[in-house]
């Protein structure tokens, strides 16, 4: 292959490693950033946030392997 060649995949794959990049930071920032709003405003555990919408479930628990969901 060309050196042209080679230089466009490798330029390729580093973009597609940046924007995979982007969007992993992007969506650990909102999972925290959602955490924390269901937590100290409703008492609730973050569940997604999708479209300019938050949504939180009721607070899920394990002791033990046990699941305790609390309303």
């Amino acid at each position: 292959m060309e050196a042209e060649t080679w230089i466009g995949l490798a330029g390729m794959i580093l973009m597609a490693i940046v924007a995979t990049s982007i969007t992993v930071l992007y969506d650990g920032n909102v999972r925290e950033l959602g955490q924390s709003i269901c937590e100290e405003e409703y008492g609730m555990d973050y569940e997604s946030y999708i479209g300019n919408v938050l949504k939180c479930q009721e607070t899920k628990e394990q002791y033990d392997g046990i699941q305790i969901e609390i309303s």
